[in-house]
């Protein structure tokens, strides 16, 4: 999974400057190189539940989401035109990361599952994150 979050990162930095970062988001998110790493969504599923129950496979992937968000940084910074030091860059990369973390944690235990697109969608529309 976290290197799903990378291919979001290196999609994000691809995406025009000028476009909203939530539909640039969701674009990364849906593109195709993501969409292959859910072809399997039930074992998609099972991972992501795995890595929020085990406590040594949750602190290796608290860390990795870590190194994404150093990963994000640059990419915002860019589209900002702000440094990368910048707390309004730094918390967006934070809240980016863990808004999807949160739809992929829902989507994972639910019993009927949604699209995963359309909650991630949802989660960064709570974000609000184009009025910044």
């Amino acid at each position: 999974m976290t290197s799903s979050v990378g291919v979001l990162v290196e999609a994000l930095a691809r995406r025009p400057v000028d476009e909203p970062l939530s539909s640039a988001v969701q674009a990364s998110f849906t593109s195709s190189t993501s969409a292959r790493r859910l072809a399997d969504p039930e074992q998609a599923r099972r991972l992501v539940r795995v890595m929020g129950t085990v406590p040594a496979i949750r602190m290796r992937w608290l860390a990795a989401g870590r190194e994404m968000q150093d990963q994000l940084v640059p990419v915002l910074a860019a589209r900002k035109g702000a440094p990368e030091n910048s707390m309004e860059v730094r918390l967006p990369a934070c809240a980016l990361l863990d808004a999807i973390s949160v739809a992929m944690d829902h989507w994972a235990w639910q019993d009927e599952p949604e699209d995963v697109a359309e909650l991630t969608r949802r989660a960064l529309h709570y974000l609000r994150i184009d009025e910044l």
